[in-house]
């Protein structure tokens, strides 16, 4: 059915750089058998702080994702989750993708779509399309981890051709490869999906614009399943095969573990800026800052004056997102009266922006200069 009355958004070019709003958030969806959980089954709730938590989802049961889930986007300080409860058993991947269905209704239920989708344990095709298709219809991208009983090898494998499931490309896709060990319990092992989330969440708070979630310290965790080889010089270091194929894995710092990786699954088959994770997420947020500004001249008097007047809102908000240190200079908003239709109540607009491009690669060349006297 064509939209006759509202916004209708065109992407022709994608060209950004990470952008901040309010606070991040981030939907997990997974299992919670504990008879003392208080959340409904199949239903939204928004967790703001970790005893929320524990009263909705209950403590850990064996072959549950959700309570272990939560807490560590917690832990990076994110404060607007929503977690969706549903029942596990031989229907679970069922029970998730029904599930992800009902994450287009938080704006209705909450004010704000998820930002972040997670499903922490399901990474079938079946989950992962339903989980993009959601994905591109709020604005929002998808993590997901390969299971820790993958060895590198044979995830390294999965990624050699274009295909279903893991093997995927999709700029909305963020893969990751790494389960880490809880610092308090090693008998947890945490998906990296949910560590890159709270990193997410965590640059956006703080504000650092243009930042991807790479080099980012993982916080409360001793050790990784399976270990991996891991290098910042050596490109036959596991750790840079995984990033070579458009996956997030973990590097090491002297005394604590780090993410690394900069593309998304759409990499390496897509070189364009779309295959940054920054960018994408960064088209996401331009398009609902336009949104935003633009629903203000819904239902003015359909003119040229109001045209000019919702091409300046909207480069009051670029020049904004600017002075942040958000987007290189250059950017502009202009008001297309060709292309409006006034009888019709129609305005056209168009956004241009620039994206400020992350290092991803530095060359030192050192030269050695030596001074030899010889005798007295």
């Amino acid at each position: 059915m064509t939209l006759d009355r509202g916004i209708k958004i065109q992407v022709v070019d994608s060209n950004a750089v990470s952008l901040p709003h309010t606070e991040t958030a981030i939907a997990i969806i997974g299992v919670a058998s504990d008879t003392n959980a208080t959340a409904e089954l199949n239903k939204l709730y928004l967790v703001t702080n970790s005893a929320q938590a524990r009263s909705l989802l209950g403590t850990q049961q064996l072959g549950d994702t959700l309570p272990l889930a939560v807490p560590v986007p917690q832990r990076y300080g994110a404060g607007k989750i929503l977690a969706c409860r549903v029942e596990g058993g031989a229907s679970v991947e069922d029970n998730v993708i029904a599930a992800l269905e009902l994450l287009p209704t938080s704006y209705g239920m909450f004010g704000f779509s998820p930002d972040v989708i997670m499903a922490p344990g399901f990474s079938s095709e079946a989950v992962l399309a339903k989980g993009l298709e959601i994905a591109d219809k709020v604005g929002a991208v998808f993590l997901s981890t390969f299971p820790p009983g993958v060895s590198p090898t044979d995830a390294l494998t999965t990624r050699d051709n274009p295909g279903g499931g893991l093997a995927r490309r999709n700029s909305r896709l963020i893969i990751c490869y790494g389960h880490l060990k809880d610092v308090e319990d090693e008998n947890n092992l945490e998906a990296l999906e949910l560590h890159l989330a709270g990193a997410m969440a965590r640059l956006d708070s703080l504000q650092n614009y243009g930042r991807i979630p790479s080099s980012q310290e993982i916080l409360g965790v001793s050790s990784i399943e399976p270990p991996i080889s891991m290098s910042y010089t050596d490109e036959n270091a596991e750790s840079e095969q995984f990033n070579d194929k458009g996956v997030v894995t973990i590097n090491r710092q002297p005394d604590h573990f780090v993410t690394w990786g900069d593309r998304n699954s759409s990499f390496p088959e897509d070189l364009s800026p779309m295959s940054i994770i920054s960018v994408v997420r960064v088209r996401d947020r331009i398009i609902k800052m336009a949104e935003d500004r633009a629903q203000k001249f819904l239902d003015l008097e359909s003119n040229r004056r109001t045209g000019n007047l919702l091409a300046t809102s909207l480069n009051d908000g670029l020049a904004i997102e600017q002075r942040k240190g958000a987007i290189q200079p250059g950017h502009l908003a202009e008001f297309l009266e060709s292309e409006s239709d006034y009888p019709a109540g129609k305005l056209v607009a168009r956004l241009t922006f620039t994206p400020y491009t992350p290092v991803r690669l530095i060359e030192l060349k050192p030269v050695l200069s030596l001074t030899i006297s010889v005798g007295g």
